[in-house]
């Protein structure tokens, strides 16, 4: 799957994980896009509210996504009231 991902911005991303004594399973993961690279992309499911606010990364967790496990992606848009 091919899709470009911008760094600060949120997803909903659906892809492949290896789970141990089992199979392949499809989960899918909401975050802030940290980083990104040919091989695979970072996003922080639990981040601070605003983007830039790295002061305690310790606060910030993070996952690594391989591209080519990836099913879907959807960048997602917040509406605030």
């Amino acid at each position: 799957m091919k899709s470009d991902f911008k760094v600060g911005s949120e997803y909903r991303v659906e892809f492949w994980d290896h789970c141990e004594d089992g199979p392949v399973m499809r989960f899918v993961v909401f975050g802030r896009c940290k980083s990104r690279n040919k091989g695979q992309v970072e996003l922080a499911s639990w981040d601070y509210a605003s983007p830039g606010s790295d002061d305690e990364p310790e606060n910030v967790k993070t996952f690594s996504i391989v591209r080519a496990a990836i099913v879907s992606v959807e960048r997602l848009t917040a509406t605030l009231e």
